[in-house]
Formats: C-alpha cells, structure tokens, sequence
C-alpha cells in the first residue's frame, strides 16, 4: 500500500486481529458445536480479517449534487415496496445501501445500531444468559447472517468507532473499540453457526474475544473527528438557520445556501441537502429531516445532530469506497446495512451517480437529487446553487483541506453556542 492511500484509509475498512476462546468452567455442550470447531474457525478467521482502517478521506468529501437533479422517479416508492419503512417492528430485513445488493456484495458495511445489538447478543452469552430467539430483530439479524455472501468482507470498524469518537472529545478507548469491532466480525463470518446456534436457543460456550491493539489509533480517530466536523457543522447550520422565525423559506434558503459557498467554502452535498430539506422541504420532506436530526427528541440538539452526522457518513461510503485508490484495499461492491428506517426515508430523494476526477485531480462522487422534494418558490435558487458549485469543483476544488477543517471547527463552535441558547422549535 503506497504511503498516501495509507494516509487516506487511515484506520478502519475492517477488524483488527483477535483471538476467539471458551471461558475456563462455561459449558461448552452444544449440539453439533464443539469447542473445537470454534477454535478452528477463530484461527481462519484472523487469517482472512481486513486491515483495521478509519475511512479518512480528506480529500474527497467534496461531494455535490449534480446538475443533472431532473429525475423525477420516487426512489422512496421502491424502498417502502420491500422494506415497508414504516412498520419497523414488523420488519424481518435490514435496509440495504444500495438496495436489493446484499446477495452479491464484495463487503458490508455495518451501522451502529446492528453492531451494538450483536455486541449485546455476544455480552449475554458471556453471561451464560439465554438468548430469546423469537421477534423482529433477532429476525433481522438471522436474516442477515443468511443473505450475506460467503466471502464477503466485512466493514466492522466505524460502527465501532461511532461511540467513541465525539465532537469535543479526544478520549478514545481503543480496547473497547477493537472489541466491538472484532465482536461484529466474528458473529457475522466464521461464527456464524455459533451465531445461529444461540439464536436457536442452545446452551452458550461462554466464548471470549480478545482484541489486539494496533499502533496509531488515536491518531487516526483524531482525524476522523476533524474530517466530519466538516459535516456536522453543514448540519448544525441548517438548524440555527431553520430556527429565525421571521424569515421566509427562500430568505432561509438563501441564507445557507451563502454560508455553504462563501464560509464553510465546500460542497457538503448529503449534509447540504438534508439542510435544504429541512429549511425548505415540501409536503413530509421537511419532517423526513427533523426526524434525522432528531429535533423533536428531548436532550441536546447538538448531539442528536452528531449522530446524523454519523449516519451521512456511512451512505457515501459505498460509492466513495469505489474511488480508484480504494478498489485494491476493500472488496467491491460495498452494502451499507442499516436498521434506522428515517435515515433511508430522508435520502428516498437522493443517490451516487458519478464518480470523476477534477481538473486539479481530486477524485469525487456527485449525488443526483430530486428538486422537486422542495417548495417551488426554492428550487431555481437551489438549482443555480448546485450548478455553481458544480462548477467550481469540476475546476477548483481542493476537497477538504486544512484551512477548509480550522473553518468547519470554528463555525461548529459558533452554531453549538447559538443552539444552546436557543430551544428548538
């Protein structure tokens, strides 16, 4: 690997190395699963695991929606007519990103929600608890386990990251980061038939993974925190602007659609579209985007924004993993897989549709969306905006440079302070 595809990976596409074993004096009676055959496939599977990276791509988050925004068929339709996003509970399937691509996916890419639920599963048999192998969501994971490809990769790494980095804090546990990401890797390859066995209702080994550490970590983490503060700071502005009450849509519009272009000065394209909606989303549009954000949840509007700005990461993931100098380190095509039905449902109006070099080569994805999710009275400003900034990064852009990260912190902080002096209506 060449030294500046290391500097772009930096530490998650997969797991770090681990050893699997059967805690001292746990039953280990099993039907048809011996301690042994767990043993045997731990070893395989350190063997096989990916490097352990953090997707740092500092240089291509400059990620736009394309002119071509015309298309007018409801992707939102598609979506519901197999998943049905609206009745989680009954769900027996995760959402896949890109849909219906699972069963021929080179690699997964895991959310958080699923890689905690198997860490708890894991937990419990720790314990020596039964697990309940009944409902929806144990469904959906067996599912899962089911329809995965036999050799796929796995992307474990930044749904387990996502507890431990957070937007002021550079307190990273590393140990427990490891874990939760070796835990998910294991379940969901070479155990999985111990998987099934507990979802089953047969008796736990008591089985142990141990993590082993790898150098540069919290470097690494520290760097992904900074690149998606980019993000976060799209998103927090969208709110302090959706919060001036007196202020019309296409004022409200205008506003951010100045921010994004002559202070932030980058093409936040998910981030800015979610911002769109929610200043100026027609009919359940403007609703799909507080549900995102969370605004309506009691608590800390800042930090429920963090969490969405996770959720937007992990959907550019699998066209940005397309990129040219990622194509030798992570299997191809990458699934994203996710149980949070809202973050499916406010992205129905957009999707990855180019991925192209610039004319000072940087290399980016461009996101097609629909402008008719919008209030009529905004959609030529916000159209005119996309083509600027089309423009702009076909012939300038830079993606995310240091001076773009130093303005993204600042105007972070400023948003952070405004809301908290603000309660969100």
């Amino acid at each position: 690997m060449s030294t500046s595809t290391e500097r772009r990976l930096g530490i998650l596409a997969g797991c770090s190395a681990h050893k699997v074993k059967t805690a001292t004096g746990s039953s280990s009676q099993m039907d048809s699963i011996t301690r042994r055959k767990l043993q045997d496939q731990a070893a395989s599977f350190r063997q096989r695991s990916l490097p352990s990276h953090i997707i740092e791509i500092c240089s291509f988050y400059d990620m736009l929606a394309v002119p071509t925004f015309s298309s007018r068929e409801p992707h939102s339709v598609l979506m519901r007519s197999r998943y049905g996003t609206g009745y989680k509970e009954m769900r027996e399937t995760y959402f896949e990103m890109p849909m219906s691509t699972l069963a021929t996916c080179g690699s997964v890419l895991l959310d958080w929600n699923i890689s905690a639920f198997i860490e708890g599963i894991h937990k419990r048999q720790l314990r020596g608890d039964a697990i309940d192998g009944s409902g929806p969501q144990i469904a959906r994971l067996r599912n899962l386990a089911n329809a995965m490809p036999k050799d796929c990769g796995l992307i474990t790494g930044l749904s387990a990251a996502e507890s431990e980095i957070r937007p002021d804090s550079r307190a990273v546990d590393t140990t427990r980061y490891n874990t939760r990401a070796d835990i998910a890797s294991f379940y969901l390859s070479n155990g999985k038939s111990y998987l099934h066995a507990l979802l089953d209702g047969h008796p736990t080994s008591g089985l142990v993974i141990e993590p082993t550490q790898t150098d540069g970590q919290s470097q690494s983490f520290e760097i992904l925190r900074q690149w998606m503060t980019v993000s976060y700071a799209a998103l927090l502005q969208a709110v302090v602007i959706d919060q001036q009450p007196n202020n019309t849509m296409e004022e409200k519009i205008n506003d951010y659609r100045f921010w994004l272009e002559h202070i932030l000065g980058i093409a936040a394209s998910r981030e800015a579209w979610v911002g769109f909606l929610l200043l100026a989303g027609k009919g359940p549009n403007r609703q799909k985007a507080r549900r995102l954000l969370k605004l309506d949840s009691p608590g800390d509007a800042a930090a429920q924004i963090w969490g969405a700005t996770w959720d937007l990461m992990y959907t550019r993931m699998p066209a940005l993993l397309r990129q040219s100098q990622f194509l030798s380190e992570v299997k191809q095509p990458v699934t994203f897989v996710t149980d949070d039905s809202g973050l499916v449902d406010v992205l129905s109006s957009i999707q990855s549709v180019v991925s192209i070099k610039n004319m000072r080569g940087v290399e980016f994805t461009g996101d097609e969306t629909q402008l008719d999710a919008l209030d009529d009275s905004v959609e030529v400003l916000v159209g005119e905006y996309m083509l600027r900034e089309s423009q702009r990064v076909l012939t300038k852009s830079q993606g995310i440079t240091n001076s773009v990260m130093k303005r993204a912190r600042h105007q972070a902080r400023l948003a952070k302070e405004q809301l908290r002096d603000t309660p969100i209506t």
